[in-house]
């Protein structure tokens, strides 16, 4: 297309966007979380969070019709800003462009690792021990790889194990087969990721290293509200949920 045509394109699709927006908006106002929304979730949230809450969401509000698109995070972002996706539950920090955001709750990490490691004697792991481990992470693009090092203070850390998992339950296998060791987040392992593994989890000393999970939606759309109600909501089914 010629930049004319692009130019177009593109201002064709924000006003197809806030015609449906203008409609939902309408709806909203009569009945809020009723009709389509559609939420993007990432990997390491969708399956240990979303069976203990959606059911109860469903009760609640039994005319929301919500569809889930799990995917790496920047994909969704991308889909929300172009108009696939109303919101999209996720791991912060992450820079979401021009949005909105709330956090729902803060997720501890912990330290995974074979019980015949020499650190699982012990009670706690000091952080400054990681730094001469084999640590096993997540491959490139997924956030958690990042939170995990940032809140570890491990950010700076070159010397990675070279073999990499594509998911939390592969990265379990790695460990329980010895390879090294991992952080979890507390997530994961109150979901049952551990299930059917000899691992050792452990906390690490001091204030642990933790991320955010947020709720995050295109700044300035008419449904607001709503998706404020979506996260007031979803605050206290997370509280509520049933744990291990």
């Amino acid at each position: 297309m010629t930049p004319l045509g692009l130019d177009i394109v593109e201002r064709a699709r924000r006003i197809l966007l806030e015609g449906k927006e203008l409609v939902e908006t309408a709806r909203a106002e009569s009945e809020p979380l009723s009709g389509t929304l559609r939420m993007g979730v990432i990997s390491t949230v969708g399956p240990f969070l979303l069976p203990k809450i959606l059911p109860r969401l469903r009760r609640a509000y039994p005319a929301l019709k919500l569809y889930l698109v799990e995917d790496l995070t920047a994909r969704l972002i991308e889909g929300l800003h172009a108009g696939r996706l109303d919101v999209v539950l996720l791991a912060l920090p992450y820079d979401c462009g021009n949005s909105e955001r709330r956090v729902l709750f803060r997720d501890p990490f912990k330290v995974a690792l074979p019980k015949n490691h020499p650190l699982a004697a012990g009670k706690a792991v000091d952080l400054e021990q990681l730094q001469s481990e084999e640590l096993l992470l997540l491959t490139e693009g997924h956030c958690l790889r990042e939170h995990a090092l940032a809140a570890c203070r491990l950010a700076e850390r070159r010397q990675l194990e070279p073999v990499e998992a594509t998911s939390l339950h592969t990265l379990v296998q790695m460990v329980d087969n010895g390879l090294g060791i991992t952080l979890l987040p507390q997530l994961a392992i109150d979901g049952g990721i551990l299930s059917g593994t000899a691992l050792t989890v452990l906390p690490t000393t001091g204030e642990p290293p933790s991320r955010e999970i947020g709720l995050v939606w295109r700044r300035g759309t008419g449904r607001q509200r709503e998706f404020e109600l979506l996260a007031s909501a979803l605050t206290q089914l997370v509280e509520e949920r049933p744990r291990p």
